[in-house]
């Protein structure tokens, strides 16, 4: 289970930020006024927040759905394959490489 929308969001959020951020270092020069920038700061903060709570959410989701398919796969031998298989397809660089260290 992927969410490409939250990743692009998440992208994109970080662009602003990083417009913010230049914003600020050019108001902190004396080069632009900007008088809302203050409050861009404080919105792009609690949107950050919020990202990140959708993204501790999905991963708890992530982890409850993968305890599912392992308590299922104990009852049909090919559905642990099939769930094995799967699971190598989405896992993470950094996972595969910790699940390659436990097989060892």
């Amino acid at each position: 289970i992927q969410f490409p929308d939250l990743k692009e969001f998440t992208k994109e959020l970080k662009r602003h930020g990083s417009n913010i951020n230049q914003l600020t270092m050019l108001a902190h020069m004396g080069k632009i006024q900007s008088p809302h920038l203050l409050s861009a700061a404080n919105l792009y903060a609690k949107l950050l927040t919020e990202v990140k709570k959708l993204n501790e959410r999905q991963e708890k989701l992530l982890r409850s759905y993968h305890d599912l398919r392992i308590a299922l796969g104990r009852y049909d031998p090919l559905y642990a394959e099939e769930m094995r298989e799967t699971e190598q397809k989405y896992m993470s660089k950094k996972d595969k490489e910790k699940h390659n260290k436990q097989k060892q």
